[in-house]
């Protein structure tokens, strides 16, 4: 293969300049400048050493080791290899690896001074894994311990480059001029298809079908899809029409085998339609791409702080994501983009992602720094530093696993689950299984934690008496496996060998339990070692409602199997965006015994006070309790006023759902403040929940006794006290009412967390009149969404765009309208008549 000219070739020289008299590098370069290929190659006759590159994505570096052999004439695994999970292409000669993320952190926890690499890149940094994150920081304290010779480089097509230089003492940066060809952009009349539902889903399979029509490539078009059902839905669902049209259809997601991603690599002449998740986003070139089609949503990992569950949402992607998606039309040649959403949707896009670190469980992040003998984690050198609740939670359930202990020093059983390549609670099940002699079977439950649940129907399954739902989904596998449907079938023989590969090729060092277990309670056990932090004590016998540890009432779903136990553990969770009971689809039940038996020093006697919120009346009693939650309780009497008051604070926060829906200034301010999540505040954003919310209690309660006077209190001074001046600014701009024409004043509705839609009010049509263009509000001045009334306060039109709505939409309800209600006023320039708050018959 011939070099291509390159724009990133003419600076090359100039790289090397740099990093002789400076450590460190920022490089931004935009799409197509060659970065990736380019510049690991030309550090070569710089350095001594190995140059490692780090990528986002398996398939992402296997695709530029791949690359950088070829245009180098070089054999892959020699010269240049790669390394990811469970595949390393690399050899003894190899100078050149390319690897994702997580593969350097662990390396790092082995050899924290990287003896024999002398340059580590980090490319595509601007995607902010928690991963990329923790490099960094771990790549400076590095440099600053261990290797003052080694050299960081930082590359991004965007980037806040000044910040990262900074991070790096002030690193020269040097901006790279890309080579994107001239892209067509292409947006549709109607609104984005937020995939809520089936019908959804088919209108955007009529769209994407179309939209290729349109497109009229010979070529390759790209399919931008927010999850692996959307893209199975959708391939399903094309499949007649592409054969008809001679259109080969594939698919790529980081959940293939890296066997399979890279077939869709390997491109072949012809009319073709990939459907991807963001994983083609950046960093990977699919050749013949002239065709993007964007549906503008992507899947967003979020961890709960309240609950410990990490929820997966559909969500709209930023603008700067969709700046990216549409790039990758203009990589080989020109090229259309064609946006499934209109220009009034991009109004409701944040700027940018909110970055992983500040948004994810840092559990495994922490492990890693405890093994590196980090005792204090908020003093790490994080390049953007988490929440002090965030390390706070996952502290506190990497202790509860027993994987560090009382002062962040890493345990045994800490350390054998670092040498897992899996999440930590697979890995914990792995090693469950060796502790009780029974690894197959825990490979076996590990994999179908992992797997999409195949089990739709369970009441055909009574007469097994089944108390777990992992339980009856581990029977079907091994009885009925023709039940589980054929495309899973291959993914759980690949991930089972997988499993059973790890263990066979690592020695631990565990403790063993030396417990007898029933064989069909084995599963049930070990799951209880993995979720110990999420058990749940039901609230009365065969009730669906239960407690869980932390105080968090959850609701345990009709089709799980678990009917009888009352102490389970919850294997998911789905969070109410209104703060009800979470939700719980499987769990699997659990024996009291084996929580005194595992877990009897954290098992302990306390006096608490609880609401009844039927009696609202205040009530207390003793209980043995396992951390938080009631074990056993002694009957409850009346609470005493001395303990009311030295226990308020206490019992509001446990019963806070009911305090926050009984008081409307705290659901309004908190309404408000967690809006500014979703557009990106310049500042760090926190929850009030944990220890923050704790503060605000005891301020609200201070010297009160009387549970009714604090459901009346106006908290939102409360809030208030604990925000920054910039914060305070931040949220005055989010106002709770807006003044219409009429006078009036009305309550905006700020999005519940998970939804995409801006705020709104809901206002009756003869209030406006004289309201020329939308009102818009906050920093980023949002449109607000109106919800038109009629006179009998139903709704009648939605817009974003109110100019439009008297130009066009006005006449047809003014035509619809005036004849229902004649006594309202209908005039022919809505724009220039007086605003009434009330209906009364005005001359036209």
């Amino acid at each position: 293969m011939n070099k291509l000219n390159l724009p990133i070739d003419d600076y090359l020289v100039q790289i090397q300049d740099h990093l002789i008299h400076s450590k460190n590098l920022v490089l931004t370069a935009e799409p197509g400048a060659g970065k990736t290929t380019r510049v690991p190659p030309s550090l070569l006759q710089t350095v001594k050493g190995q140059i490692w590159m780090l990528e986002p994505r398996r398939i992402a570096a296997l695709a530029a080791a791949q690359r950088i052999a070829e245009e180098n004439h070089w054999t892959l695994g020699q010269e240049v290899g790669y390394l990811v999970r469970l595949e390393n292409k690399t050899s003894a000669q190899t100078r050149i690896k390319i690897i994702t993320e997580a593969i350097l952190n662990k390396k790092i926890s082995v050899d924290p001074s990287l003896k024999g690499i002398d340059v580590v890149i980090l490319d595509e940094f601007h995607e902010r894994s928690v991963h990329a994150d923790l490099a960094l920081g771990l790549l400076k304290e590095t440099q600053l311990l261990h290797r003052p010779d080694l050299i960081i480089i930082v590359m991004s097509a965007t980037l806040d480059t000044q910040k990262v230089s900074d991070f790096l003492d002030q690193a020269p940066i040097l901006k790279v001029p890309g080579r994107l060809f001239p892209i067509s952009k292409n947006y549709i009349k109607e609104s984005q298809l937020l995939l809520q539902n089936r019908s959804q889903l088919e209108e955007l399979s009529l769209r994407i079908r179309k939209t290729f029509e349109q497109s009229q490539t010979q070529n390759t078009a790209l399919v931008f899809l927010p999850g692996v059902p959307e893209i199975q839905f959708i391939y399903d669902s094309l499949q007649n029409w592409s054969k008809a049209q001679l259109i080969e259809i594939q698919v790529i997601h980081g959940g293939l085998d890296l066997e399979e991603q890279k077939k869709v690599l390997n491109y072949n002449q012809g009319k073709r339609l990939v459907l991807s998740t963001n994983i083609a986003e950046t960093s990977l070139t699919l050749q013949g791409v002239d065709v993007v089609i964007d549906s503008g949503l992507a899947k967003v990992a979020t961890y709960d702080l309240k609950t410990g569950f990490s929820r997966l949402e559909i969500s709209r992607i930023s603008k700067a994501a969709a700046q990216q998606r549409e790039g990758r039309a203009g990589r080989l040649s020109a090229g259309k983009c064609f946006k499934l959403w209109n220009k009034l949707d991009e109004t409701s896009m944040p700027a940018f992602d909110k970055p992983e670190i500040l948004r994810s469980d840092l559990a495994e992040t922490l492990l890693l720094l405890s093994s590196l003998g980090q005792r204090d984690f908020s003093t790490f050198s994080w390049f953007e530093k988490p929440s002090d609740h965030q390390l706070r939670q996952s502290w506190n359930f990497l202790n509860q696993l027993k994987a560090i202990d009382s002062e962040s020093k890493i345990t045994p059983l800490g350390l054998a689950l670092m040498q897992i390549p899996l999440s930590l609670r697979s890995a914990r099940l792995l090693l469950a299984g060796l502790q009780l002699n029974c690894s197959e079977k825990a490979c076996e439950a590990a994999m179908l934690l992992q797997e999409k649940d195949f089990l739709k129907d369970s009441s055909s399954y009574v007469s097994l008496d089944c108390e777990s739902d992992l339980y009856l989904s581990w029977w079907i596998l091994k009885n009925e496996p023709e039940k589980i449907p054929s495309y899973q079938r291959s993914n759980i023989n690949r991930t089972l060998h997988q499993l059973k590969q790890i263990l066979n090729t690592q020695s631990f060092q565990i403790e063993k339990i030396n417990r007898e277990i029933p064989p069909e309670l084995e599963i049930s056990f070990m799951i209880f070692l993995t979720y110990s932090d999420r058990l749940c004590k039901r609230r009365q016998k065969n009730s669906s409602s239960a407690l869980m540890l932390g105080r968090r009432g959850v609701h345990l779903s009709e089709k799980s199997v678990v009917k009888k136990s009352t102490f389970f553990v919850a294997l998911d969770g789905v969070e109410s965006s209104q703060g009800s009971d979470t939700k719980v689809n499987r769990a699997s039940g659990v024996l009291e015994e084996w929580v005194y038996q595992y877990f009897q020093n954290e098992i302990h006697e306390k006096k608490s006070i609880h609401f009844d919120i039927e009696k609202e009346k205040f009530f207390s009693q003793k209980q043995i309790q396992f951390r938080d939650l009631p074990l056993r309780e002694d009957p409850p009497e009346p609470c005493s006023l001395q303990d009311l008051k030295m226990h308020l604070p206490e019992a509001l926060f446990e019963n806070w759902d009911y305090v926050r829906t009984n008081n409307k200034s705290i659901a309004r301010f908190l309404e408000r403040w967690n809006y500014i999540e979703q557009i990106n505040p310049p500042f760090e954003y926190f929850d009030f929940e944990g220890a923050i919310l704790e503060s605000v209690i005891q301020q609200a309660s201070l010297g009160e006794s009387d549970f009714s006077a604090l459901l009346q209190k106006d908290w939102s001074y409360f809030f208030s006290s604990l925000l920054t001046p910039e914060q305070k600014q931040y949220l005055e701009n989010l106002p709770d009412q807006l003044q219409v024409p009429s006078g009036s004043w009305i309550s905006i509705s700020y999005p519940q967390r998970g939804e995409t839609k801006p705020p709104s009010i809901a206002v009756r049509l003869q209030e406006i009149f004289g309201w020329i263009e939308t009102p818009k509000i906050g920093p980023l001045q949002i449109p607000l969404l109106i919800h038109l009334l009629a006179p009998n306060y139903r709704p009648v039109q939605v817009t974003q765009d109110l100019k439009s709505f008297w130009e066009k939409g006005y006449l047809e309800v003014k035509k619809e309208l005036r004849i229902k209600y004649p006594k309202h006023s209908w005039p022919e320039d809505p724009l220039t008549a007086p605003a009434e708050a009330k209906g009364r018959r005005r001359p036209l």
